[in-house]
């Protein structure tokens, strides 16, 4: 018996140190991704252009800061649920988000943008309850509560693990209709990675959630990988002194093109002047290859300006 509860301890006591590390290497991806500049000194346009995810990546590994509840609190019921859920919930939903919005900004793919801040704050809302009551107010969530919150938590996460699947298709189906050139300048390489990685974090996760004895070593593993992450994406995301280069000749190529009518006027001569939009597979990256203006300005252009209602229907911006 005394042997018995030896063992608990021990494994309850790794089981807050695992908790503990993957916490502390999401708050350390979070400020790195956050902080991070290269070596050449950029503005904040130049980052934003090459690390579209820098921002939502940041504020999702902030997220790490809810498992201080399991730490700090590992006795209570909505800090022991956090730690049960914490995985399967909040892995799909990450990678759902930063995939999205990083390879969604090179793609030019567009979305309801109501529908995108309440998948955002969807998963936040569930863990912030339950670590707040965990922290706070353990009576705050009796046992029927937590288990309506458990239910509804992994009908979430089953719901993000479905939607991951479907975005990693489209992902693989986008790739194969961009044009040659474009392939060239897209990070392909990073893009296996992320999806090889993917896969990993959500089998680990559900294993994890599933298997309570393997729970700790899932802990563990997620905190290795989001440590490997930091370091495959931080010094060479997207080949970083060729997109300072390419980069610094947009912003000047596009100082005298700030004004939406400037870029409209040469967005219009090269889709109807140069015939352009006889080509089915014609995509923001192709006009800003020809015009020589960022992509971010020309998505904007198209987006804001209604006289672009027919071309956006061209490539479907």
């Amino acid at each position: 018996m005394q042997s018995e509860n030896l063992i608990r301890g021990i494994m309850y006591h790794y089981d807050i140190l695992s908790v503990a590390f993957l916490a502390f290497a999401c708050l350390i991806l979070a400020a790195a991704r956050y902080f991070f500049r290269p070596a050449s000194a950029v503005s904040e346009e130049q980052m934003d252009y090459m690390y579209p995810a820098r921002k939502i990546a940041s504020a999702l590994y902030l997220q790490g800061l809810f498992l201080a509840s399991y730490i700090f609190a590992p006795e209570s019921l909505s800090s022991q649920l956090l730690r049960d859920l914490f995985l399967p919930l909040f892995v799909p939903y990450d990678i759902t988000m930063m995939i999205r919005t990083y390879f969604g900004t090179l793609m030019g793919w567009e979305s309801n943008s109501k529908i995108k801040i309440a998948a955002f704050f969807s998963v936040p809302l569930v863990l912030m309850l339950l670590a707040v009551s965990g922290l706070f107010f353990p009576q705050l969530l009796g046992a029927e509560a937590l288990k309506v919150i458990e239910i509804v938590a992994i009908v979430m996460s089953a719901m993000w693990t479905v939607l991951l699947v479907m975005l990693d298709r489209k992902l693989r189906s986008c790739f194969k209709t961009l044009s040659d050139s474009n392939k060239q300048s897209f990070p392909m390489q990073f893009m296996y990675r992320v999806i090889a990685m993917t896969i990993l974090a959500v089998v680990v996760s559900w294993i994890g959630y599933l298997v309570d004895s393997l729970r700790c070593a899932a802990y563990v593993v997620m905190g290795l990988e989001t440590v490997l992450l930091m370091i495959m994406i931080l010094p060479t995301q997207r080949h970083i002194q060729q997109e300072i280069v390419a980069v610094e000749k947009l912003t000047k190529s596009t100082c005298c093109c700030k004004n939406s009518s400037l870029i409209a006027d040469k967005i219009r001569i090269y889709v109807e002047g140069e015939k352009a939009f006889l080509n089915p597979k014609l995509t923001v990256a192709d006009i800003a290859e020809a015009t020589n203006i960022s992509r971010t300005y020309i998505s904007k252009v198209i987006k804001d300006d209604f006289r672009f209602l027919q071309v956006c229907k061209l490539f479907e911006v």
